[in-house]
């Protein structure tokens, strides 16, 4: 596990945990902002142990700078509305067909070809 906090003017903005699979990927994070502004929200995130396209996308120097996650989000809570996502991936462990639901009711398709 590895615990997080923003600081900004002496103040924590925000704050979190980091859990990760034995590899190294992330597993789950738990995160809570603006604290000092009362204005309190919590995001949750459980992710899969299968490869993020977006390790294809951006270069590995943008990837070292920005922590991205290397495996895919399969449950979050965001906002107070919880997300679950349905995955099926290529013979190469990536997703080439996303579904998406939301406790709103809402869902969403997303399909992903590669060359």
């Amino acid at each position: 596990v590895e615990k997080v906090k923003n600081i900004k003017d002496d103040t924590i903005e925000s704050e979190g945990n980091y859990e990760y699979f034995s590899n190294g990927n992330i597993s789950k994070i738990k995160f809570s902002f603006d604290r000092s502004s009362n204005n309190y929200s919590y995001r949750y995130r459980v992710y899969d142990e299968k490869k993020n396209p977006f390790e294809l996308i951006f270069p590995s120097a943008y990837l070292k700078i920005h922590k991205l996650a290397k495996n895919n989000v399969i449950s979050s809570i965001e906002h107070s509305i919880h997300y679950d996502y349905e995955y099926e991936y290529n013979a190469n462990n990536y997703p080439v067909k996303i579904t998406e639901k939301s406790s709103g009711g809402e869902k969403s398709i997303t399909t992903i070809e590669y060359e």
